[in-house]
């Protein structure tokens, strides 16, 4: 029977959207003006430890599970840490939504029609991301390329679009999480407890 969300909970996954946070901001910066290899390396790997990260989000509270699918990544091994991902929790990844008005007048959620980073997209971006890292010869230089740049600016962008303002489901429990990963003013994070998920879903404070 699913338990409710606790607040550790709640605080866990707030702490790796902060994570998440701070890593994509750093890459945006090194992809601004590229110049180094280091610099460009420096982004894909932020860019990549996020998409772990925003994989592994729901399972922050239970560590035992969360080191098997990590361990399972280290050996570039996209799909079979889908499949782990899924088996605990089928709804692992994150749905964004936009803000909007209900038809009494109090905030919403709507569907989201930006671009945003999809589970089926994920595995994509992570293993261009690991190649970038992970060259065959490890001697050579990545050759930086405008195409790869705008590569890798896009997934930022897309990760931004996923988490902005998006809900989170815990595996085996019956609340649903909101999170805001750029909350205005001051940018921090939020995170509170839903009273239901629909398209427009009022909200309740956790």
């Amino acid at each position: 029977m699913a338990a409710p969300i606790t607040q550790h909970e709640i605080e866990l996954y707030g702490n790796v959207l902060s994570e998440i946070r701070y890593r994509i901001e750093h890459a945006v910066m090194k992809l601004t003006q590229v110049t180094e290899v280091v610099e460009f390396e420096s982004a894909a790997l932020q860019l990549r430890k996020s998409i772990e990260l925003v994989a592994l989000g729901t399972l922050a509270a239970n560590r035992h599970l969360a080191v098997q699918v990590s361990t399972t990544l280290h050996k570039k091994d996209w799909h079979e840490a889908r499949k782990l991902l899924r088996n605990i929790n089928p709804s692992y990844w994150p749905t964004p939504f936009k803000d909007g008005i209900g038809q009494d007048g109090r905030r919403s959620l709507q569907p989201y029609d930006e671009p945003f980073l999809s589970e089926d997209e994920a595995g994509g971006a992570w293993g261009f991301l690991s190649d970038l890292l992970h060259a065959d010869n490890p001697f050579a230089r990545i050759e930086i390329t405008q195409q790869r740049v705008d590569k890798a600016r896009e997934i930022s962008a897309k990760l931004r679009g996923l988490l902005g303002l998006h809900t989170a489901e815990l595996g085996n429990r019956e609340n649903v999480l909101l999170a805001e990963m750029d909350t205005p003013p001051d940018g921090h994070v939020s995170v509170i407890v839903l009273n239901e998920v629909s398209r427009e879903t009022r909200l309740v404070e956790g």
